[in-house]
C-alpha cells in the first residue's frame, strides 16, 4: 500500500485564520483539499489496491506492468465513475507535497512578517509543544482502543514507543500501525532544518536557495533510488528530509516572494499563463512518475504545480459558500484528521465488497475519522492544560520523576500480567508451542529432543511429550525383531504424535495394547509421528528408519492438511517452528511481555477484528475449512500428485522386505463436530452450503490415491462422528484423549481386518 501523510505544519503556531492576511485565506482551503485527497487515496487503495505509479521500491514491477495497471477497468458507462475514483484517489498521495509546500510557505511568511527568535533550540521547543500533545494523545487513544476492543496499537511492542517519540524514519516503524503516520517523522526534520534554511534565505535570497535545493535534492533522490535497495520506497516518500528538500524549498521561496512582493505574488496566482504552465508541469510530473529516474524530479514538479493550480483556482472564486467553509475547516483540523483517518479506513473498508456495502463502509470510516479527530483535539487540549498546571505547581523535575515512576509502575503491572498469562493461559510465542521439545534435523527436517520429557502448555493445552533415543515419541524397540512379533511403523503429524494429550495416550500406544490383547501375540507399534510432519517428512523418515527396523506394516496417519504440507519445504517449516529464536520461557521473553502480547492478540484483538470485519478468523484454520473450500480445492488437486508420489515411495520401500502400507485419514474437526461443539466455529458458515464447500473432497481424493497405489484406506469420519461427544479439542484442531482412543480402536480393527 502506498503510505501517505498529512499536515503537521500546525496553523496555530503560524497564525490563526483571523490573523492571517486575507490574501492568503486560501491556504486553509489548500490544506483541506490535500487532507481530503489523502483520505480518498487511502480509501481507494483499500478498495483497488495500491498503484505502481510514483511508488518505487526494491521490487518495483517492470515499466510495462506499471503502465498496464493504469488501463481502465470494467466496461460501459457505469465503469466511468469507478475509474475516475480510482485515478483521482491513486493520485491522492500527492497531497503530501501540498502539505510540505504549505509548511514551508507558512513558516517563512510568518518568520519574515513578524520575525521571532529562530534559534534552533527555542524554535524546536515551540514546535514540539505544538505537535507532540496531539501526537501522543493519538497514540494513547489507539493503545486504549487496543486494550479495550483489540483494535489499535499494542503497548507491548517497542515500535509503539519509537513511534510515540517520532522515530518514523526507522524501517520497522515507518509503516507501523498507521502507515500514513510516517510523515510526522519528516515534519520533525522539516522543522529541524528550517532555521538553517531561513538563515540561507536571508543571506542568499529565495531564488538561489531554491535552485541549489532543487539541484541538490533531485541528485540525492536519484542516488538513493538507485542505491538504497529495500529502503528505496521509504527514501522516495521522504523518510529522510533531503529527499523532499526541493519541495520544501519551493514552499519557503513562495513564502519569501509573498512577503517581499505581495501584490506581484497575488497577480502571479491569477496569471492564466502560469496556470497553463503549471498544468503542463503537472502532466509531465505524472508521466515521469512511471520511471525510476523520473522519480528524482517528479515529486517536485507535482507538488509545485498542484499547489499553484489549487492556489490559483481558489483565488479566483469567492470566500463564501458552505463547501468552501467546510474545506477550510478540514484544513484547520487537518493534523487531527490525518492522525485519525487511516486506522478507520483500514478497519471498515474491505476490498471486493459489494458496492452498497463499500459505500456504507466508506461513510462509516469518514464519520468515525472526523469524530475521533475532534475527540483527539479536545483530549490533547485538556492534557496540555493539566500537564501545564502540574509543571507549574511541582516544577519540571518533579513532574518528570512522577511521570517516570508511573511508567515504571505500569511496566511492572504488565510484567505481572505476563507472568499470570504464562501460569494460567499460556500462548504460542516465538514459534510453535511444541518448540521446547523439538530440534532441527538434517535428514527428516525436525524431531523431538532425544531422551527428553517435556511438559508443554500452550493455547489451552497441558500435556507431556516423551521422546526415545531416536527423537520420536514412545518406546524404542531393538533393531532385531523377536520371532513371531508383528512390528508396525506409524507415520503422521500432531494427530499421531500427538498434540494435546500425553504421549502414552496417543493412538499408536493404545493400538499396540489393543492388538496385543485381541491377537494374543507380541505387537510392537513404533511411533514415528512428529507434529507438523507431512508427506515429505513421512517419506524421509521411511527412507532413514524403515530399512533398519523392517516393519511388517507401515500406517500413514494422514491429516487433511497433507495436501498443503507437501508443498512446503523443510526450511520454511523450521523457520515457522522458531528454531534459532529466543527462548519463549526466558527472562528476555518475560521482559518483552511476549506472552501478554500474544494473549492480547489471541483473546482480544483477533476476535474483535474478526467480528468487525465479519471474518471467520482462526476458526477457518482450526476447523480445516480451507481443505473443503471449493475456492481452494483446485490447489489441493494439483498438490495431490505430490502426496501420491511420496506415498508411493513409502510403499515401495516397505515392499522391499515384503511389508505393506495402509492409509488412515483423520478428518477436519468441522467434518465431525457440530458448530456448537467448537467455540471457534465461524458464525454464518455452514457445510450445508454446497456451493461453497465440498465436504467429501479430502476423503475422495485420498481414496483415489489409495486405489491407484493399491493401499488399504480407512476413513475415520464414521468412527469419530459416532462419538457421544465431540472428539476434538474445543479450542484447537487436534483430538482429545477420548478421540485418540476411538481412533485407536478403529485402526486396530482395520489392521486386523486387512491382514486376514
Amino acid at each position: 500500500m502506498t503510505v501517505t501523510a498529512s499536515p503537521v505544519d500546525d496553523s496555530r503556531a503560524s497564525r490563526s485564520p483571523a490573523q492571517r492576511p486575507a490574501a492568503f485565506a486560501w491556504i486553509d482551503a489548500v490544506k483541506g483539499i490535500a487532507i481530503l485527497w489523502i483520505v480518498l487515496n487511502h480509501i481507494t487503495e483499500q478498495i483497488f489496491g495500491g498503484p505502481l505509479i510514483a511508488n518505487p521500491s526494491a521490487h518495483w514491477a517492470p515499466l510495462g506492468a506499471r503502465i498496464a495497471q493504469l488501463a481502465p477497468i470494467g466496461n460501459g458507462v457505469l465503469s466511468i465513475p469507478e475509474n475516475i475514483l480510482r485515478y483521482v484517489g491513486w493520485a491522492g498521495d500527492q497531497g503530501v507535497g501540498l502539505f510540505i509546500v504549505a509548511t514551508g510557505f507558512l513558516l517563512t511568511y510568518n518568520a519574515l512578517h513578524s520575525p521571532p527568535t529562530y534559534a534552533l533550540a527555542p524554535f524546536l521547543r515551540r514546535r514540539a509543544l505544538r505537535l507532540y500533545p496531539l501526537w501522543l494523545t493519538a497514540h494513547l487513544f489507539f493503545v486504549a482502543t487496543f486494550l479495550v476492543l483489540g483494535f489499535g496499537m499494542t503497548p507491548f511492542r517497542w515500535e509503539t514507543y519509537a513511534s510515540a517519540l517520532g522515530l518514523r524514519f526507522m524501517p520497522p516503524v515507518f509503516a507501523y500501525f498507521a502507515p500514513a503516520w510516517w510523515y510526522f517523522g519528516l515534519a520533525l526534520q522539516l522543522y529541524l532544518i528550517f532555521p538553517f534554511m531561513l538563515a540561507a534565505l536571508k543571506r542568499y535570497g529565495a531564488t538561489r536557495v531554491l535552485m541549489v535545493s532543487v539541484v541538490l535534492g533531485c541528485a540525492l533522490r536519484l542516488i538513493g533510488l538507485y542505491t538504497f535497495g529495500n529502503y528505496a520506497g521509504e527514501w522516495s516518500r521522504g523518510a529522510i528530509v533531503l529527499a523532499q528538500l526541493p519541495v520544501y524549498a519551493f514552499g519557503i521561496a513562495l513564502g519569501a516572494w509573498a512577503f517581499e512582493a505581495p501584490l506581484r505574488f497575488s497577480e502571479a496566482l491569477r496569471s492564466s499563463r502560469l496556470l497553463f504552465a503549471a498544468a503542463g508541469a503537472y502532466v509531465a510530473g505524472n508521466a515521469l512518475s512511471l520511471t525510476l529516474w523520473g522519480m528524482s524530479v517528479a515529486p517536485f514538479l507535482l507538488a509545485a504545480s498542484a499547489f499553484f493550480i489549487l492556489a490559483s483556482l481558489l483565488t479566483r472564486v469567492g470566500d463564501g459558500g458552505s463547501v468552501r467553509r467546510g474545506i477550510q475547516w478540514c484544513g484547520r483540523h487537518s493534523f487531527s484528521i490525518y492522525l485519525a483517518h487511516q486506522p478507520f479506513v483500514t478497519l471498515f473498508v474491505s476490498p471486493h465488497a459489494p458496492a452498497l456495502r463499500t459505500v456504507a463502509a466508506c461513510a462509516l470510516a469518514v464519520v468515525s475519522s472526523f469524530s475521533v479527530a475532534l475527540i483527539l483535539e479536545r483530549a490533547a487540549s485538556w492534557g496540555e492544560e493539566r500537564a501545564g498546571d502540574a509543571v507549574g505547581r511541582y516544577g519540571i523535575t518533579r513532574f518528570a520523576i512522577a511521570t517516570l515512576c508511573i511508567a515504571m509502575i505500569g511496566y511492572g503491572a504488565c510484567i505481572a500480567a505476563d507472568v499470570a498469562v504464562r501460569q494460567f493461559d499460556p500462548q504460542e510465542v516465538n514459534g510453535w508451542g511444541e518448540r521446547p521439545s523439538l530440534e532441527p534435523d538434517p535428514v527428516v527436517g525436525w524431531k523431538l529432543r532425544p531422551n527428553e520429557t517435556h511438559r508443554l502448555r500452550w493455547v489451552t493445552y497441558d500435556y507431556v511429550s516423551q521422546a526415545n533415543a531416536l527423537g520420536f515419541p514412545g518406546p524404542l524397540y531393538s533393531i532385531k525383531k523377536p520371532p513371531g512379533t508383528l512390528r508396525i511403523m506409524t507415520l503422521g503429524d500432531a494427530f499421531t504424535s500427538a498434540d494435546g494429550v500425553d504421549t502414552v495416550d496417543a493412538w499408536p500406544r493404545v493400538t499396540e495394547t489393543l492388538m496385543r490383547s485381541s491377537m494374543h501375540r507380541a505387537v510392537q507399534v513404533m511411533n514415528f509421528g512428529i507434529t507438523g510432519y507431512g508427506p515429505n517428512q513421512y517419506a524421509a523418515v521411511t527412507r532413514e528408519y524403515a530399512p533398519r527396523y523392517r516393519p511388517d506394516l507401515i500406517v500413514i496417519g494422514m491429516f487433511v492438511n497433507d495436501f498443503s504440507d507437501v508443498t512446503i519445504p523443510d526450511e520454511e517449516f523450521r523457520s515457522s517452528i522458531g528454531f534459532g529464536r529466543a527462548s519463549p520461557t526466558g527472562v528476555r521473553s518475560v521482559l518483552a511481555l511476549e506472552q501478554l502480547r500474544a494473549w492480547e492478540q489471541v483473546r482480544v484483538a483477533q476476535p474483535v477484528h474478526d467480528a468487525l470485519r465479519r471474518s471467520p478468523g482462526t476458526g477457518y484454520f482450526y476447523g480445516g475449512f480451507q481443505f473443503i473450500d471449493r475456492r481452494q480445492i483446485p490447489a489441493w488437486v494439483r498438490s495431490s500428485t505430490g502426496v501420491e508420489a511420496r506415498y508411493a515411495q513409502i510403499g515401495a520401500t516397505a515392499l522391499a522386505w515384503g511389508g505393506r502400507t495402509l492409509i488412515v485419514l483423520f478428518p477436519a474437526p468441522v467434518q465431525v463436530c457440530a458448530p456448537g461443539d467448537l467455540p471457534y466455529y465461524p458464525r454464518g458458515m455452514s457445510l450445508r452450503d454446497s456451493s461453497r464447500f465440498d465436504d467429501d473432497f479430502p476423503q475422495r481424493a485420498t481414496s483415489r490415491i489409495a486405489r491407484r497405489l493399491d493401499m488399504p484406506f480407512l476413513d475415520l469420519r464414521p468412527t469419530l462422528r459416532a462419538a457421544s461427544a465431540c472428539p476434538y479439542q474445543p479450542h484447537n484442531m487436534h483430538l482429545t484423549a477420548a478421540g485418540q482412543r476411538l481412533a485407536a480402536h478403529a485402526i486396530a480393527r482395520f489392521i486386523e481386518r486387512t491382514r486376514r
